[in-house]
C-alpha cells in the first residue's frame, strides 16, 4: 500500500485554500455552511474561501439533498433535477473550475455547471454522449470533447475545466480528455452548479462533494496537489 498525500513535518496540510486565485469554494461535508431544512433540502451552501461567493436555491423542488455520511463517511448533496446558483458580479476572463462528484446516470447535454448560455461566449461543462464530458460555448456549438468512457457512471472522479486566451481544456481525475482553441469566458451572473442557467441543458443527475473557481489556470503542481487531495479526502 503506498502513500496517496504526504504532509511534510512543519508544513501546513493542503488544502483549496492554498490555491491561487480561489475566489469560490463549497464542501458538502462542512456542516456548518450547509443551510437546509427537516427533509434535508439545502437552500445554501456557503463558500468557504471567505469572499463570499455562497450558492443558493430557493425554490424548494429545485434543492439539492443532504446526504448524512455517503461518501467515504462524509456528507454529499445529491442533484437530480436541481441546482444552485451564485450571483457573481465580474467577467472572468480566465479561470479554473474543479469538482469532486459522481455522476450517477447521464444523458446527453446534462449540465455540471454553467455561465449565462443566452450570451455569446457563456459556457456549460456538460455531460456528451458515451460517457465523456465536453463543453458548450453559446454561437459556437460543443468544443473541447473527450473520448467515450473517460468520465463513467457511478464512479467518484475529479473533474477540471480550464481557460485562458484561446485555450480552453477539460481534465478527469488529472488526465486531460479534451481540449480547444476557442475564444469563450465566464460572464457575471449567475454561475450555476447542476444545471444551467436557462433551461436549455439537461441537470446534472448525481452528487457534488466539492467544488470550487479560481480566477487563474492553476498550475500543474497545484492541480496534482488538488487531485491528491480530492481523492484521499473523499475516497477515490
Amino acid at each position: 500500500m503506498g502513500l496517496r498525500y504526504l504532509t511534510v513535518l512543519g508544513a501546513p496540510a493542503f488544502t483549496p485554500a492554498s490555491l491561487s486565485g480561489l475566489f469560490g469554494w463549497c464542501d458538502a461535508s462542512n456542516s456548518g455552511s450547509i443551510t437546509k431544512d427537516g427533509s434535508n433540502k439545502v437552500s445554501q451552501i456557503n463558500d468557504l474561501s471567505g469572499a463570499n461567493k455562497h450558492f443558493s436555491q430557493a425554490t424548494g423542488g429545485e434543492q439539492p439533498t443532504w446526504l448524512s455520511a455517503d461518501q467515504n463517511g462524509k456528507d454529499t448533496l445529491q442533484f437530480n433535477g436541481s441546482n444552485l446558483a451564485n450571483a457573481y458580479g465580474s467577467t472572468i476572463s480566465t479561470f479554473t473550475f474543479w469538482a469532486a462528484l459522481k455522476p450517477t446516470t447521464q444523458a446527453t447535454f446534462d449540465a455540471l455547471v454553467s455561465s449565462p448560455t443566452a450570451t455569446t461566449g457563456g459556457i456549460t461543462l456538460e455531460n456528451g454522449p458515451g460517457t465523456l464530458l465536453n463543453c458548450w460555448i453559446e454561437n459556437v456549438g460543443a468544443v473541447a470533447a473527450g473520448s467515450s468512457g473517460t468520465y463513467p457512471n457511478n464512479t467518484a472522479q475529479t473533474v477540471f475545466l480550464t481557460y485562458t486566451s484561446g485555450d480552453l481544456q477539460i481534465f478527469v481525475n488529472n488526465s486531460q480528455t479534451g481540449t480547444s482553441s476557442t475564444a469563450s469566458r465566464f460572464l457575471n451572473t449567475p454561475i450555476t452548479i447542476g444545471d444551467d442557467d436557462r433551461g436549455a441543458f439537461g441537470s446534472f443527475r448525481g452528487k457534488f462533494f466539492e467544488w470550487g473557481f479560481n480566477t487563474v489556470v492553476i498550475s500543474s503542481g497545484e492541480r496534482a496537489s488538488l487531485q491528491s487531495y480530492l481523492g484521499a479526502k473523499w475516497g477515490f
